[in-house]
């Protein structure tokens, strides 16, 4: 008796996996216990479940979407990422963003934080950082170093190691790479001092 509470918590990945409409016995019955049936309803649903903060959820209204045949829009997805992203669910975050790129949709993530009030934090940065430096997107680090600095926060070891590793990746690799590289090292040692 104590399997079946631990296979249907709120939080177990097992029935989350398997999505609750497959213990639906009879296509009526999950008539009855559908909540949604266009675009605009399941929007309402994903913006009420945020509010309450029941973020473990919002996977389960993305599941329930499909049967329906209602394909989320851009919007929708959005919703949803930052709804699981204030929940701090980090899973389902990344699982809504490689959905919303093999739909073509290409999220960028610190504008959508602002656009819903989300601040985000130090390691919210770096991990923007680490994810543009790896792409070699030297432009876009420097644009969010300096929405980071904005925002209050200062620049650490990690985020002088992304610096540098942009530089590193960017293609194609320019004269003036390994000058750039050196002078973010000595900019990071004054840092390091000043701290």
């Amino acid at each position: 008796m104590k399997l079946l509470p631990t296979l249907s918590g709120p939080r177990n990945l097992l029935v989350r996996t398997l999505g609750r409409r497959y213990f639906a016995v009879t296509p009526e019955e999950y008539a009855k216990r559908n909540y949604a049936n266009n675009e605009a309803e399941y929007s309402t649903v994903i913006i009420s479940l945020t509010a309450q903060r029941r973020h473990y959820l919002l996977r389960d209204v993305y599941d329930d979407m499909m049967p329906d045949g209602v394909k989320p829009e851009r919007d929708t997805l959005h919703s949803l990422l930052i709804g699981t992203m204030k929940g701090a669910h980090l899973q389902d975050a990344f699982f809504f963003r490689d959905e919303m790129k093999t739909m073509g949709l290409v999220p960028d993530l610190l504008e959508e934080m602002k656009r819903f009030e989300v601040k985000p934090t130090g390691q919210t940065y770096i991990c923007l950082l680490n994810a543009c430096a790896a792409a070699g997107q030297v432009d876009r680090v420097y644009a969010i170093v300096s929405d980071m600095t904005a925002a209050g926060l200062g620049l650490n070891k990690f985020c002088y190691a992304e610096l540098i590793a942009a530089h590193k990746n960017k293609e194609p690799v320019t004269d003036d790479v390994a000058s750039k590289i050196l002078e973010l090292v000595e900019q990071s040692k004054v840092v390091r001092v000043l701290i």
